[in-house]
């Protein structure tokens, strides 16, 4: 992680239009929506009920068509989980994935042909500001909810299937306020261009760059696969 604070980057003012807020319960929905109207920006925080159901959602949409284009989508909801514990049941896992992570496809699709010409999306989280790339180190004990960092991914792919719309991924630190973490969310929707991951850790603004690094040597000389090896593949 590199210090990036922007202080010489000059803000781009928000197109007319509507941005979407998914649902928080932490307070940080109606922090960020008076900061957009001060800017002169209508926002509209999804109601909880449309945000878990496909068809009213679809419906809430269209509605919110009407008045406008939708510019921006900057999804909320991963702010208001805690911390999880390592013994959490799946079943709490799976709820938790449903909302921080797959709730939000169907809003980005019923939202793509705005948002692909000149939209904005932003997804945050609050795990320290790293992505939850240092728990567990250096003595930390704190566990996180890999679901709402790996909104990165969605982000990342979404930028390259739609190359006029921006996004990020931001992740903040949970000592901090709601009121801060607004004013960060805010800080990154006027932002022009930029890297797609940002945090915050203790306030203060970071990006991440990918850096060589060799792997350990084995203590063993090479292993070849056999027909007992099972391989796990991951990602993709």
């Amino acid at each position: 992680a590199n210090a990036d604070p922007a202080g010489g980057i000059r803000g781009e003012a928000l197109s007319d239009g509507i941005s979407l807020l998914t649902p928080d319960n932490v307070g940080v929905g109606e922090a960020l929506a008076d900061k957009l109207r001060a800017a002169g920006v209508t926002s509209a925080i999804v109601p909880r009920e449309a945000f878990g159901d496909v068809e009213s959602l679809r419906v809430w949409i269209a509605e919110q068509k009407t008045r406008g284009r939708i510019r921006a989508v900057i999804h909320l909801t991963p702010l208001e989980r805690p911390a999880m514990a390592d013994e959490t049941a799946l079943d709490d896992w799976r709820e938790c994935m449903e909302w921080d992570v797959k709730r939000l496809f169907p809003l980005l699709r019923m939202a793509a042909e705005d948002l692909q010409d000149g939209g904005r999306v932003i997804t945050a989280s609050a795990t320290g500001g790293f992505f939850g790339r240092d728990a567990g180190q250096g003595g930390s004990t704190r566990s996180v909810f890999p679901g709402a960092p790996g909104n990165v991914g969605l982000v990342k792919t979404l930028t390259l299937e739609w190359p006029d719309c921006r996004g990020k991924a931001v992740d903040l630190d949970s000592e901090e306020t709601p009121e801060e973490w607004s004013t960060h969310i805010f800080r990154e929707l006027v932002l022009p261009g930029g890297r797609r991951e940002v945090g915050y850790p203790g306030g203060g603004r970071v990006i991440f760059r990918t850096l060589p690094a060799s792997l350990r040597p084995l203590s063993t000389g090479e292993r070849q696969p056999d027909k007992d090896w099972v391989v796990l593949a991951i990602g993709g």
